[in-house]
């Protein structure tokens, strides 16, 4: 199993993206702003391999968080940094 970390996973190709890395059974740090897309993902998904984490990577402290979630896995393999300012 692979380990993500996917930027933008609560809306359009970052939602779907996660949902496919999941059925592909990878393991997804799913991060966005706004936090109840996330929670849409987390109960589309019905997976115990997704974690989600609501950050606005436009403040340099929602990078502080993302690094130490990572610490709660044993590498990432991946990054699909989709994030984009709408």
């Amino acid at each position: 199993m692979s380990t993500y970390i996917l930027t933008g996973a609560s809306r359009g190709i970052g939602f779907e993206t996660t949902l496919r890395l999941l059925n592909a059974g990878h393991q997804v740090l799913a991060v966005a702003r706004n936090s109840s897309l996330l929670a849409e993902l987390k109960s589309q998904s019905n997976s115990n391999n997704l974690h989600i984490l609501s950050a606005d990577l436009t403040k340099p402290s929602s990078l502080n968080d993302i690094e130490s979630y990572c610490h709660e896995f044993n590498g990432i393999d991946g990054l699909v940094n989709n994030a984009g300012k709408v």
